[in-house]
């Protein structure tokens, strides 16, 4: 396994096997009556021990910076296992060190240092370009991009089909993240505008006009004054004319 910027948490089978699926010692590759691990070799090792113990899905933990002391290690050829010799914190990101004692037929032979950048990596919504506060978005305001979310706050979308036909709160550079606190969704009624106001019972509807008494979106509820009665009533919207109540 090769080293450098970006290495995803993709495991050798022999290790995937040996530190993953069932902890189970295997008989390790021999040059002769010894093997030597070499530092891609440890790197997966490490990589094995985080997938095995970190709380993120292994999809978003990407490992850079890897290093090791020493970079490699002569062990006699048998049946190899780990002992992870430090406490390690399942949700921890940003550098990490093991402490790992490498065992061959069950006695302990070689101690190393392990150490690496962990990083959670994921799909994020950002702007195009420049979208202005009360400003509709559309798809191609989007891009979609895979970057470092550790740091991000938990509202981050990673789908634009959530924020299409949304409008902004504030305004947002090209570039910027799209969270789901700053969208809100754009009105379809306000003060002033006549609507049909739908009231059902059971299986009796009824319709009558009405007049809305305040801005509202898609669902939200609104004072509506019904024009045939003169009461103002609350209603959900369903569209730019129309609202629904209960008799």
């Amino acid at each position: 396994m090769t080293t450098g910027p970006g290495l995803r948490l993709f495991i050798a089978p022999l290790l995937l096997l040996l530190l993953i699926l069932a902890a189970i010692p295997v008989q390790a590759r021999s040059g002769g009556s010894t093997i030597t691990l070499g530092e891609s070799d440890l790197q997966e090792i490490f990589a094995a021990i985080i997938a095995k113990e970190s709380i993120w899905p292994r999809d978003e933990l990407e490992i850079s910076g890897f290093s090791a002391f020493p970079a490699s290690v002569t062990i006699p050829a048998g049946l190899l296992d780990y002992q992870l010799d430090n406490a390690l914190d399942p949700g921890h990101l940003g550098r990490q060190s093991l402490q790992v004692t490498l065992l061959v037929n069950g006695k302990a032979e070689a101690r190393v240092r392990l150490n690496a950048n962990l990083q959670r990596m994921g799909q994020v919504v950002m702007t195009a370009r420049r979208i202005n506060r009360g400003e509709v978005i559309s798809r191609d305001d989007l891009v979609v991009h895979r970057r470092d979310i550790g740091m991000l706050d938990g509202s981050i979308i990673n789908d634009p089909a959530l924020v299409a036909g949304m409008q902004l709160r504030t305004t947002l550079q090209a570039g910027a993240i799209v969270y789901q606190n700053l969208l809100e969704k754009p009105p379809l009624v306000r003060r002033g505008d006549r609507v049909t106001i739908r009231a059902s019972t059971g299986r009796v509807l009824v319709n009558a006009p009405g007049e809305v008494r305040e801005i509202g979106a898609e669902g939200d509820l609104v004072r509506v004054r019904n024009l045939m009665s003169r009461r103002e009533i609350m209603a959900r919207v369903v569209n730019s004319g129309l609202v629904e109540t209960e008799l």
